[in-house]
């Protein structure tokens, strides 16, 4: 299986990638990269997310919003430019969003996004992704059921202990919402688990895990994108002295 909107075909594995906790950065960096046709690097967007709200680094995780807006601020690093990453330096080094260099984050803000939409119901996701423009990017209840898709590559019904996960939505068909939760034990390059790395959430169950949304706005006129930046400015005060030259 291989999603329209997937072309770069990434796998990574959160648990055993040394990366554990970040699946905010696989999301947007992933959704990003097919975007610009280029692989980015998950670990500058999972930093970038942390200072974007003030947090200290951590393994433990960062908040979904923070983490999406950070791109309209930072962009996106490509891989092909990236200096160091948690194999080589640790993750709470890479999670340390001044360890990047400002030609780095110059480079990165190349690959800024317009702005980004809510995207607060499953008809709305599928409107968006039947625009063709990009994967969507989603926080939800991911349940202990959930490791385990059924043969027909559908979650289960939710049950057991939970936990906030990220996934990328790449298409929507008759079976649901087809998702790529960052799970590929080994990472190897054709995972194994579930449909080749993707699940399917069905409209039920959407419905049962607590979602929430965002789609990015490639189009974004000028104006739009100053008002982006002025909400920001607002709602991140760690971020201001890098958004306000921006607007």
């Amino acid at each position: 299986m291989k999603p329209e909107l997937d072309k770069l075909q990434l796998f990574p594995d959160e648990a055993t990638s040394g990366c554990n906790g970040e699946c905010v950065g696989f999301t947007r960096s992933d959704i990003v990269g097919n975007i610009i046709g280029q692989p980015c690097d998950l670990e500058y967007a999972y930093a970038s997310g942390l200072w974007m709200s003030g947090s200290e680094p951590t393994t433990a995780g960062e908040d979904f919003y923070a983490g999406m807006a950070a791109n309209l601020v930072v962009g996106d690093l490509l891989v092909s430019e990236e200096t160091f990453n948690a194999q080589s330096k640790g993750q709470l080094y890479d999670a340390n969003f001044s360890n990047y260099p400002a030609d780095q984050v110059t480079e990165a803000q190349k690959n800024s996004m317009g702005g980004v939409s809510y995207l607060n119901s499953y008809a709305a996701i599928d409107s968006y992704l039947a625009k063709k423009i990009a994967g969507v990017p989603m926080v939800m209840q991911w349940y202990e059921s959930f490791m385990v898709p059924n043969s027909d590559g559908t979650l289960p019904a939710p049950s057991g202990t939970f936990t906030e996960h990220c996934v990328g939505i790449w298409q929507s068909d008759s079976k649901g919402l087809l998702l790529k939760p960052y799970v590929n034990p080994g990472n190897i390059k054709v995972p194994t688990w579930g449909i080749n790395g993707y699940c399917y959430l069905t409209e039920a169950n959407y419905n049962l895990v607590n979602p929430s949304a965002l789609g990015f706005n490639t189009q974004a006129s000028a104006l739009l994108q100053w008002i982006s930046l002025v909400q920001l400015w607002l709602a991140y005060p760690a971020a201001r002295s890098t958004i306000w030259p921006l607007l």
